[in-house]
């Protein structure tokens, strides 16, 4: 798998080849006409971003990033895939691992929604220091389905709050992270979604 500069042609080809964990979190988020939704999203969406593509064939493969949101140095992360993901899980972990260096310059906090069952996802995600131990907020308009999860960045030689004893503990900053992660119609994103935002490429081995 190699990287590339995204494009709307590899763009659609994923959304409309997606796994079917994906694709479910994909309808619960913006409905049955996702695809025109979430392609606008992507193609407006000026964070890190990857998308991977086949070496042998350009086949695209997976796309992802983080979204910024109004508290500072918190991120929603990303992710969407088609089943020949499945055949570059080494590749992928060694990308998202650099991904994932571009996230700290930024962000101290990573988060967003996960449809339960998409276990492969979740594997990806706690191989890269993801938490999913923190209760889903009662008053939080979050499909029964779906877990909330999030990564904190280590300081150098410094322990790092858990946000669910530290900043999520508060309401009004719980709140504001399950809105970012819900999109601005508060329905639930994922890992595999990209956030709707309101408006007024590098070689590797497979």
């Amino acid at each position: 798998m190699y990287r590339k500069e995204k494009n709307i042609k590899d763009i659609l080809y994923i959304l409309e080849n997606f796994r079917e964990e994906d694709k479910h979190e994909a309808i619960t988020q913006k409905g049955e006409n996702y695809i025109h939704a979430i392609a606008s999203d992507i193609v407006n969406y000026k964070g890190p971003f990857i998308l991977g593509c086949s070496k042998k064939d350009d086949t695209p493969i997976v796309m992802g990033g983080c979204c910024p949101t109004e508290e500072e140095g918190v991120g929603v992360v990303w992710m969407l895939s088609t089943p020949e993901v499945e055949k570059n899980q080494i590749c992928l972990l060694r990308n998202i691992k650099e991904l994932m260096n571009d996230f700290d310059k930024d962000y101290w906090m990573t988060f967003n929604l996960i449809y339960k069952e998409n276990y492969l996802a979740k594997k990806w995600l706690s191989k890269m220091g993801y938490s999913f131990n923190m209760a889903k907020p009662v008053f939080a308009n979050i499909p029964k389905d779906f877990e909330f999860f999030y990564r904190t960045r280590k300081l150098r030689g410094l322990k790092t709050s858990e946000p669910s004893n530290a900043l999520l503990g508060e309401r009004s900053f719980e709140q504001r992270c399950v809105k970012h992660a819900g999109g601005c119609d508060e329905q639930a994103t994922s890992a595999n979604t990209v956030p709707e935002r309101k408006t007024n490429a590098t070689s590797t081995d497979s």
